[in-house]
């Protein structure tokens, strides 16, 4: 079955985040302490998806992320990236590129698995004179998503990224693969 309009493709996202907030609830019923306050690391991720625009398909990019320690399970972090989506080779081919900048928060629900969120400008790179509204400018990006971050610096997450700006949408469905160090 392919899901083809925007309510359906974030309907899915929302039931399997949904599905694990409710796992994470009744799996534990005491936060544990996962870091330690004042820790900061310095992570590299590579990231994969597909986008919810039918214009769009394949999405890959890259990030930096800075994660502090703020308490024993909440971390602040201030991330940069690059992403591009690939336009369907239907709708012209090429590509999209955005770099997002993004500052947010993670809740450690129980040890190693998270619930994110993350907010920021995004700038279109415009490098294939793109003539939509995300080829050029800044956009808001918003990011909610989910992980399991192990204690050997490999964290690997599950989240939505949607790009807006005056009323036009474009967004992503991703997994993100990352080691972080200890600074």
């Amino acid at each position: 079955m392919r899901f083809k309009t925007l309510p359906e493709k974030a309907g899915i996202v929302l039931a399997g985040f949904a599905l694990f907030v409710s796992f994470a609830a009744s799996a534990q019923t005491q936060i544990t302490t996962i870091g330690t306050p004042g820790v900061v690391r310095l992570g590299v991720g590579l990231n994969t998806g597909h986008s919810i625009s039918k214009f769009y398909n394949v999405t890959v990019g890259g990030d930096v992320r800075l994660q502090k320690d703020l308490y024993s399970n909440i971390s602040g972090t201030l991330s940069l990236g690059y992403t591009s989506f690939f336009q369907k080779k239907e709708f012209g081919g090429g590509n999209v590129d955005m770099v997002p900048v993004k500052a947010g928060l993670k809740f450690f629900t129980m040890d190693h698995f998270y619930l994110s969120g993350e907010v920021g400008p995004a700038f279109g790179t415009d490098n294939n004179n793109d003539s939509s509204a995300f080829g050029k400018g800044t956009l808001l990006v918003y990011t909610p998503g989910l992980g399991v971050d192990f204690n050997n610096g490999l964290d690997f997450g599950f989240r939505y990224e949607g790009l807006s700006r005056n009323g036009s949408h474009l967004g992503q469905v991703a997994f993100r693969l990352a080691y972080g160090f200890k600074l």
